[in-house]
Formats: structure tokens, C-alpha cells, sequence
């Protein structure tokens, strides 16, 4: 399978991005509206396409183990078993000699109940989403990002349930807004109404429009939004929090035959020249988890004197797993983090 290059590229955009203008993550994101007043945010975009260059390059085989008692099946990728697609031919003459990685490990994902239904949501970004278009004014973004928000004196009713999920409480979702700030304001930030209705949120298997809590801001053009789908519907390995611990470091998609997984990275160009490099990814199944780990097969050495860009380049492999994916969560090794998985 071959994924087209704007999808490709999309989709390691959509791995590594913190989508800065919709959804709150940190005290770097830039949420001022164009024209006024803004943090620039380049030198923070280019250190973390680096990062993630240098996350997924583990050179080596993967040992199997028994992380959760459900019998996982190992894919190796070095020819003796399994099946994967390497994104260009190896060059012996050039190449960094493999070294023997860490087992893969999904402790914490085994718990989750594949079986389920409806199947639990898995959130790939957080549970709140700025406002769009951002603020007017850097002192109004920093009471948002920091927390720093008063609510109106009644908040609405919500129904138990909306969009076929049980919902949070307006006042829960306003504590989660405020949770998911971090460090002081000189100022504070009004909400001005309260209403239940939708918004788009990032899942392990894409964008979802999901029942949400919508809050007016003063001086604020656009709402912004609180997933309203309440933790008992929502899986995490770890204690569920307004914003994830880690992000994945891949993207996927998933072939029709439902086995074939084309995993896109960031990482050096193809090629034979120097600087560029090949990848291959190691697979572990259980029933409930697949849990991937691109590495780097070959690396061609520049010559003394001469350093490597450190661009990021969309590549990928493809992988083909033993059984289909199903309702499996396939998860980065890297980050320990749920790939979004996509047709």
C-alpha cells in the first residue's frame, strides 16, 4: 500500500502537531488571532520535528515478551518472520550496524476491553479545544492557558446522555477547563454562557465530532470546548486527565483488507547519499493492542566535515498484521501513546 504524499504528509503532521490554533496543550501554544499581538512559535515547531526525527530512529530486533497473559504474536521485520515493506533497498557498504532493542511494551493498554460495545473512546489530543481563531489580546490567551476563568453564577442543566454517550455536568467540564491551565495569569478570563452542544475531537481512530460543553468567552469571538463524554466511556491506561501525558510519534493507515497497516513517521530522506536512512517497523499483537516501533535500518554516514540537516521527512512501511486490527488500539512504543488510525 501506498499512501498518496499530501495524505502522507498530512498524516505525520497530524502525529507530531499539537494543532496549536484549535487546541490547548501548553503555554507555547499561539492562540492570538492574526493581526495582534503573538508568541512565535516556529523555533518550538522546528525542535519538536527534530525530537521526533531523533524519537524514531531505535536501531535493532525487538525480543518478544508476555507483558499481560494474552499470548502476543511477535512480527520481525529482519527476514525470518512476519511481513513488512522497508521504505528503500539497504546499502551494506554505508550502513550503522543494528544493535538489539528493548522489548516492545504495552503495560497499562492490556486492560483495555476490546470487546466492548460501543467501543470505548481513546483520545489521541486533549480534552479541551480553544477557541478558533484564537484571542485578541496575549493577556486574555494567558488567563485561558493558565486556567484563569470565572464561570456565569448558574450553569445549565445537561441531559444524562447525548449522541449516544453519557455526559459530564456543565460544572464538571468548567473545572476540566480551568484543570487543564498551567501557571498564573495577570488577569482573568469571564465566562459569559454555558451550552451543551458538539465539537471535533482527535481519537485513536480520527477527527470525531463528539457531544461537547461550549463556553463563551468576553471579548472572545469564537467558543471554546469541552469534551461533555463522560470517563466512563473513555479508556486511558493512566489516571484520565484534561490533557494526554504523551502524543504518538506515528500515524497509520489502515489497508481495506483490515491487516495491512502503513505507518508514516517523520525521519531523514531516502536515498543513498548521505544523510538519508531506511526504516522498518517491529510489530507485538495481543488481543487487545498492537504496538509498533519504527526503526532505522540503515543510516548512511555523512563525510568528516559535513553535518545533516535536521529536517523532518514524511516516510513510511507498511506492516501486515496476523490477524485484523479490528477494535484493537495500536499503540507508538516510543511514547507509549495510542496511534491514530485512519482508512
Amino acid at each position: 500500500m501506498t499512501v498518496p504524499e499530501g495524505d502522507l504528509e498530512a498524516c505525520v503532521r497530524e502525529a507530531l502537531a499539537y494543532r496549536a490554533a484549535t487546541t490547548v496543550t501548553g503555554a507555547e501554544t499561539a492562540l492570538v488571532a492574526p493581526g495582534h499581538r503573538r508568541r512565535r512559535a516556529r523555533p518550538q515547531v522546528w525542535a519538536g520535528l527534530a525530537l521526533a526525527a531523533a524519537a524514531i530512529t531505535a536501531i535493532g530486533v525487538v525480543t518478544a515478551r508476555r507483558s499481560d497473559g494474552q499470548h502476543p504474536v511477535r512480527v520481525a521485520t529482519d527476514g525470518r518472520s512476519g511481513v513488512t515493506t522497508p521504505t528503500s533497498s539497504p546499502r551494506a557498504a554505508t550502513s550503522v550496524p543494528a544493535t538489539t532493542t528493548p522489548p516492545l511494551a504495552v503495560d497499562g493498554w492490556s486492560a483495555f476491553p476490546v470487546t466492548a460495545s460501543p467501543r470505548p473512546l481513546v483520545l489521541t489530543q486533549g480534552l479541551v479545544s480553544g477557541p478558533p481563531g484564537g484571542f485578541t489580546t496575549s493577556e486574555d490567551k494567558e488567563a485561558f492557558l493558565s486556567g484563569a476563568l470565572t464561570g456565569p453564577p448558574v450553569l445549565p442543566p445537561g441531559p444524562p446522555r447525548a449522541g449516544g454517550y453519557p455526559v459530564v455536568s456543565a460544572a464538571d467540564a468548567l473545572q476540566a477547563l480551568r484543570a487543564s491551565g498551567s501557571g498564573h495569569a495577570s488577569t482573568v478570563l469571564v465566562v459569559t454562557a454555558v451550552e451543551l452542544g458538539s465539537a471535533t475531537f482527535e481519537t485513536d481512530r480520527g477527527s470525531m465530532a463528539l457531544p461537547a460543553w461550549r463556553f463563551s468567552l468576553r471579548n472572545v469571538q469564537n467558543k471554546a470546548a469541552v469534551l461533555a463524554v463522560a470517563p466512563s466511556a473513555r479508556f486511558s491506561p493512566l489516571p484520565q486527565s484534561p490533557s494526554p501525558i504523551s502524543y504518538p510519534s506515528v500515524g497509520a493507515h489502515l489497508g481495506a483488507d483490515g491487516r495491512t497497516l502503513t505507518l508514516m513517521v517523520a525521519g531523514a530522506p531516502a536515498g543513498t547519499g548521505p544523510c538519508t536512512a531506511d526504516y522498518a517497523a517491529d510489530v507485538e499483537e495481543s488481543t487487545a493492542t498492537v504496538a509498533v516501533a519504527v526503526r532505522e535500518t540503515r543510516a548512511t554516514l555523512p563525510p568528516p566535515g559535513v553535518f545533516c540537516h535536521l529536517d523532518a521527512h514524511p516516510r513510511q512501511t507498511t506492516v501486515v498484521l496476523a490477524a485484523p486490527l479490528g477494535a484493537r488500539v495500536v499503540i507508538d512504543t516510543k511514547t507509549d501513546a495510542a496511534v491514530t488510525v485512519t482508512p
